[in-house]
């Protein structure tokens, strides 16, 4: 994110195909299987990155004039089995600022 202003600014993630934030599904059209995953700001899980609603965290910050910042974003599959196929998920990143 390069901003030309101080600019405060709220990045939030969508559902995807899922209708819920936790979890999220990515789905293999081969085998018609689902896998339950999730995306986190935190490495230890403990926040998902949503749009703050349904217990779920944005990011949040104030930009400085042309500076840059990256974040980092974590993702775990969340299922203890997973058989091997071609899994997908469409997720929106939104920033407003």
């Amino acid at each position: 994110v390069r901003c030309g202003a101080v600019t405060p600014v709220t990045i939030t993630l969508s559902t995807g195909q899922s209708a819920s934030y936790s979890p999220r599904k990515m789905y293999d059209s081969t085998q018609n299987l689902y896998l339950d995953y999730n995306v986190y700001l935190t490495a230890n899980q403990s926040q998902i990155f949503g749009d703050g609603a349904q217990a779920t965290y944005t990011i949040t910050a104030s930009i400085p004039r042309n500076s840059t910042r990256t974040y980092t974003l974590y993702s775990y599959v969340l299922s203890s089995t997973v058989l091997a196929g071609s899994y997908t998920d469409s997720l929106i990143l939104t920033m407003n600022y």
